[in-house]
């Protein structure tokens, strides 16, 4: 490893350098991709980035030139990532199975010099948009993987093997040349460039420096106590910056990455031995689902056995959080009598919890996940249920919230302060503030815009300042578009969107997730979608739960084969109608006006593929309401008549 003294201190270049010299010979990744095994030492991991990073150089990259990074998880993508940033370059990333007018757009916006991409596919778009005169600036291209055919145009292409054999070469001859040029990055060079993933709308340019990141990676070890002896197991997409930020942190730390992917999670959860997971809410919600319909289809006594403890559980996991001050009945003074309370009753649950957590949760957490010692999730709002159930079996599950546009990490739930239902308390130096609409403060308790200053907050939209005035104030506050309220005790709760916000002709404003976290809690429904914009009532899109309707269909003696015959059946439809009726009732806590009254049924799911869910499995609003626009037509109330479309 070359010195790197003089690399100033608020460089991810010098961070890199400073982690790897505490642990070169630790396993930095266990993996090369959740599909290829091997095992890289933090100081063979240097040596890859360095080369690639000498590379770029040689292949002529200037200081900020722009690199694209179009591909899915893998050791390479981390090398090309870190090399990009030695270089001195700025990465672009995306995902392998972008969309090609996104991606042509995204080239051209960014202005990147070099693209390194997987697949055929992408080469031979890009290839194609050069020949056609719409990638002037692109002047080479980078395989990831390496055995795939060139593809063949006037841009150069070479392989990343190559690349590095070529970087390598390069420091032969000039061995300080990639340290020369690391040191000139600083905490307000520009690291990344982030295309959002537009859920309402056309993805941005979140432009991020070395600082704004470097501020996660300072303080997220000390509040979430991770070490070198941790193992992290790594699903969500490397280029997302929950999970990119999130494997610098353990790396930093001298952790080890193990990459996995949907399809083995559940056996790499319980094999691959991992400490430290994170995950997004709708695979918790997975999660969770398997858990009940296990448990659903365990014989009598074992059912009633587990039901028993989840309840024990969950009302103890409750009584501990009131008896800690943690609920919203003892969030403010005068309240002591509650804690009081709470304390005697997880005092009174402590002897069956003892007698009936090794019999059943015990077994779930051994067949889970027998070394994790916790899962964050982040990237959307996890149903309270969920959160409850999953710490009350003794999954520590820390919720966490950010954004692209802050690094991501704002706030985070801690061990020792694991606040149910709510994000945690900002990280340090971090405020966040509760506006009304006309950026007025506002107190505790009540929902408003949430607005964040910290030194992870982004610098601005590239190459659109107009767009970045809207959401940065002069005095450094971003404007996140989510709602939120802060309890007395500081926790901070998120509501929704700002732009997801329904308004009924009538006028009322309806926030849907709320909605949906609570249709999503029967088990007969797998993906939900609230609607009503400019609409008399509220209607919902629903993706009934495949097992469960099959199970039902089976013993209602119904003919089909289907999910698509099963939706067709009234005694199916009528079975989701009373389970979206009692979820939606003023005795869940809801309004009149937020009565759902309307329900079409889809027989097949939201998924990336199609374009309605995003790479963390977020719905994107405005592709379900415009493929869905036309089902409702007039509508009336369901106790009219069938109210479905």
């Amino acid at each position: 490893m070359t010195q790197n003294d003089d690399l100033p201190l608020g460089s991810l270049n010098h961070e890199f350098y400073a982690t790897v010299k505490r642990h070169r010979h630790r396993v930095a990744f266990e993996r090369l991709s959740p599909a290829q095994a091997g095992e890289v030492t933090f100081g063979e991991m240097l040596d890859r980035v360095e080369a690639f990073a000498a590379g770029l150089l040689h292949l002529g990259l200037h200081l900020r030139g722009r690199v694209a990074l179009v591909a899915d998880n893998r050791l390479d993508w981390f090398v090309a990532d870190r090399g990009t940033l030695m270089a001195g370059g700025v990465d672009v990333p995306q995902p392998r199975d972008i969309g090609g007018t996104a991606l042509l757009r995204i080239l051209r916006h960014s202005g990147s010099r070099i693209a390194v991409v997987e697949g055929v596919k992408n080469r031979q778009q890009i290839q194609q948009w050069a020949v056609e005169g719409l990638l002037p600036r692109l002047h080479h291209v980078v395989r990831f993987v390496e055995e795939e055919e060139e593809a063949v145009g006037p841009v150069p292409e070479l392989g990343f093997g190559r690349l590095l054999d070529l970087g390598r070469s390069w420091l032969m001859s000039s061995p300080d040349a990639v340290l020369t040029v690391a040191a000139r990055s600083h905490p307000d060079s520009l690291a990344t460039i982030v295309y959002t993933s537009g859920t309402t709308g056309s993805p941005k340019g979140v432009v991020l420096t070395h600082g704004n990141i470097l501020h996660n990676i300072r303080v997220i070890p000390g509040i979430l106590d991770l070490n070198a002896r941790d193992r992290y197991l790594s699903i969500l997409p490397a280029w997302h910056m929950f999970e990119r930020t999130l494997e610098y942190i353990l790396l930093h730390c001298g952790a080890t990455v193990i990459y996995t992917s949907r399809r083995r999670i559940k056996a790499d959860l319980k094999n691959a031995r991992p400490t430290i997971t994170a995950l997004v809410p709708r695979i918790l919600e997975m999660i969770y689902q398997d858990i009940q319909k296990k448990v659903q289809g365990a014989g009598g006594l074992r059912r009633a056995l587990a039901r028993l403890s989840f309840a024990v559980s969950r009302a103890r996991g409750a009584a501990l959080s009131r008896s800690r001050g943690f609920s919203d009945d003892t969030a403010c003074s005068g309240a002591a009598f509650r804690r009081l309370q709470g304390l005697f009753t997880s005092a009174l649950l402590a002897l069956p919890h003892a007698l009936l957590d090794p019999l059943v949760n015990a077994r779930i957490r051994q067949a889970l996940g027998p070394t994790l010692r916790m899962a964050v999730s982040g990237g959307g709002a996890l149903a309270v249920h969920i959160d409850e159930m999953l710490n009350a079996l003794g999954f520590s599950t820390l919720v966490g919230y950010g954004l692209t546009e802050t690094s991501p990490v704002v706030s985070v739930r801690t061990h020792r302060k694991n606040v149910i239902g709510t994000i945690g308390l900002p990280i340090p130096e971090t405020e966040v503030e509760i506006r009304d609409a006309g950026g007025d403060p506002v107190g505790p308790d009540t929902t408003g815009l949430v607005f964040i200053r910290g030194p992870q907050v982004m610098r601005g939209y590239f190459r659109d300042h107009a767009l970045a005035r809207q959401v940065l104030t002069s005095d450094g506050w971003f404007n996140s578009g989510d709602l939120g309220s802060i309890r007395p005790d500081g926790e901070i709760r998120i509501t929704g969107r700002a732009k997801d916000t329904i308004v009924l002709l009538s006028g009322e404003n309806v926030e849907p997730l709320p909605l949906e976290t609570s249709i999503l809690r029967s088990p007969y429904i797998d993906q939900a979608m609230v609607m009503g914009q400019d609409m008399k009532e509220l209607c919902v899109l629903v993706v009934p739960d495949s097992e469960a309707i099959a199970a039902f269909v089976r013993d209602s003696s119904l003919p089909g084969t289907t999910l698509e015959d099963w939706i067709d059946h009234r005694p199916v439809q009528d079975l989701l109608q009373s389970e979206i009726r009692a979820r939606t009732s003023v005795s869940e806590g809801f309004s009149s006006f937020e009565k759902v009254n309307r329900v079409h049924l889809l027989s097949r799911p939201f998924s990336i593929e199609d374009g309605t869910l995003t790479h963390t499995l977020k719905l994107r609003r405005n592709v379900v309401m415009e493929r869905y626009a036309g089902v409702f037509g007039p509508l009336r109330d369901l106790s009219s008549g069938s109210g479905y479309a």
